[in-house]
């Protein structure tokens, strides 16, 4: 059986998947020791998205006055709304 290659783009900026690293990486999501630097690399490399500067990404995400972790919290409310519907 042939596979085929998925070629996938993320679309929601550097600094939301920054804040997903980051919280896989606090929950040892890739497993206890792992680099967050490894994780970081390789979603860089897998989604095509550069993220030499996560860092200082981070940094504007802690300075936020509200909603520190925007994306965390879209996915959040989109997965609860998604169970919350009626099939």
């Amino acid at each position: 059986m042939e596979q085929s290659t998925v070629q996938l783009e993320w679309r929601k900026g550097a600094t939301a998947l920054g804040e997903l690293i980051f919280a896989l990486d606090r929950v040892q999501a890739f497993g206890k020791g792992v680099p967050r630097s490894d994780i970081t690399n390789w979603f860089s490399q897998h989604l095509n998205i550069s993220l030499k500067n996560l860092e200082g990404l981070i940094s504007q995400a802690k300075a936020r006055k509200i909603q520190r972790v925007r994306f965390l919290n879209e996915l959040s409310e989109e997965f609860e709304s998604f169970l919350n519907e009626k099939n």
